[in-house]
């Protein structure tokens, strides 16, 4: 994330790359810093007007450029695409299962939050609807342009200014947004896994560690990262979707089990 901040502010306006890295790697320490509440009620502010911004752009491209969608195919059989996976199977696959495993230690702390089972399960497939939806537009809207943004490190950011300047210009701080909401729940679940107590100074402490870890890995290419570490988040995910599965299974099968010993 910090790699793509760069990235962001490095091809849309022409800055350092640096000035992005070092701006994100800041923000998302000020923020864990704040503790889960502060966090809560930026990501809150900030999730709607990504979904929001991802479907406009992405259904704005394909209105602009249907032919180019009707010749996606095509286009991507004559260009060197960047694949996560083989196959576009596995790669439906392991994105979803990607954001399962970044994302899973800090929704179940933030699902204790909800006021009930009602509301966090409500919370949760709103979400995951709204989400699916944004990225099903927003994927499509990028196959519209593949022959133009192949080889971007932010091609939803090509195509947002390609439809008009003005809107690129929104959308690239909400691009930065969509970055900084990732990277700050990532940085606070791993100092969370070591050191739950977000007042413990060694919690800080901890944060400034793996953010300066983070800034200098954030160095590498946007876009090798990306094709790197996605796939491999993703068939790791996969092995915890299953491992959650499985303890669902058994606790339905407990309470069964404890009838049947019951009638007897």
């Amino acid at each position: 994330m910090i790699a793509g901040a760069g990235a962001t502010l490095n091809e849309y306006y022409g800055l350092n790359p640096q000035i992005g890295r070092i701006l994100m790697a800041v923000m998302a320490l000020g923020t864990v810093i704040m503790g889960l509440d502060g966090l809560v009620s930026i990501v809150s502010k900030i999730g709607p007007a990504i979904i929001i911004f991802a479907i406009i752009v992405g259904l704005g491209n394909i209105i602009m450029n249907p032919s180019g969608l009707a010749k996606a195919e095509e286009t991507m059989a004559a260009v060197q695409v960047t694949k996560a996976a083989s196959n576009w199977l596995i790669s439906g696959i392991i994105f979803p299962a990607m954001g399962c495993i970044m994302l899973a230690p800090f929704l179940a702390q933030l699902g204790k939050e909800a006021a009930s089972k009602k509301e966090a399960r409500a919370g949760g497939f709103l979400g995951g609807f709204a989400f699916v939806t944004a990225v099903m537009i927003m994927a499509y809207g990028l196959m519209a342009s593949i022959g133009d943004l192949y080889n971007k490190d932010v091609p939803s950011l090509f195509i947002a200014d390609k439809m008009f300047p003005a809107i690129g210009v929104l959308f690239s701080f909400i691009l930065f947004a969509g970055i900084y909401t990732t990277a700050v729940p990532m940085l606070w679940l791993s100092c969370n896994r070591l050191i739950p107590d977000e007042k413990d100074k060694r919690f800080k402490i901890l944060a400034l560690i793996l953010t300066i870890i983070a800034f200098i890995g954030g160095q590498f290419s946007f876009s090798a990262l990306v094709n790197a570490l996605y796939p491999v988040s993703g068939y790791f995910g996969i092995i915890l979707m299953l491992c959650i599965l499985k303890t669902q299974l058994k606790k339905k099968e407990v309470p069964l089990t404890e009838a049947g010993i019951l009638s007897e």
